[in-house]
């Protein structure tokens, strides 16, 4: 894992503001449940099968800004044989996801034993993950920060890129969404200038259709920003 000064020169892709502080039941439930579902990456590297107590878990998959958790869950609930890591470091859609998590359970009368959290920056968590350790990585619908002053701030930059290539097994994806125009066009234009990843899709149709098993968030539905695209980018062979 990377050291701690290392960590302080992290550009922050968030605005830093905190939003309304949690309910008192919300940070209640957040307080009960967030040791369970979270995960300590400080010793490195971190196996994602030593991060999850159910054994017959076939792959790996981390989803970075998840937002309320509604594809994470979505997708943890219907891929049971898949280890689901979660990074949002905005409060409010923490306790959403936790909450939604916590009726699941009371519903369902069990744990949920495949979906993790890890409520801070997303980049410190990939450093401590071993190589070509995981099959997909989703980034749904990132900030897209459309002043070009701030577009050092956006998740999809270089090194980023290179440090997936670095976690996704060859044959694996990285599954991006976008409904800013600006900012797909940003991240072809980086994803072509690496060598690790191809862009799946022949036709600009393509782009239009959800990846299999995608679940659609309150964000994606109200579509303020434009209609969405999905670009899946294949990890080459070494």
């Amino acid at each position: 894992m990377t050291d701690t000064k290392q960590h302080h020169r992290i550009i922050m892709t968030t605005s830093g503001r905190q939003g309304r502080p949690l309910r008192p039941a919300q940070q209640e439930l957040v307080n009960h449940l967030l040791p369970r579902l979270s995960i300590d990456c400080h010793a490195a590297p971190l196996e994602p099968s030593s991060v999850f107590k159910q054994a017959n878990l076939h792959d790996y998959a981390l989803e970075i800004g998840f937002g309320s958790g509604e594809h994470l869950l979505y997708r943890a609930l219907h891929e049971a044989q898949t280890g689901f890591i979660g990074c949002e470091m905005y409060p409010q859609g923490v306790a959403s996801c936790i909450a939604a998590i916590h009726q699941h359970e009371e519903k369902s009368g069990k744990q949920l034993s495949n979906l993790k959290i890890w409520n801070q920056d997303a980049r410190i968590l990939m450093s401590a993950l071993p190589e070509a350790s995981l099959h997909r990585i989703y980034l749904m619908f990132p900030d897209p920060w459309p002043k070009k002053r701030h577009w050092k701030r956006r998740m999809i930059q270089a090194d980023f890129i290179k440090e997936s290539a670095r976690l996704i097994m060859p044959g694996g994806q990285f599954i991006l969404a976008s409904d800013h125009a600006d900012y797909r066009e940003w991240s072809l234009v980086h994803f072509a200038n690496s060598e690790e990843f191809e862009l799946q899709a022949r036709t600009y149709q393509d782009c239009l259709a959800p990846p299999d098993g995608h679940h659609q968030t309150r964000y994606e539905r109200k579509g303020k920003a434009g209609f969405p695209m999905f670009f899946s980018f294949l990890r080459r062979n070494a």
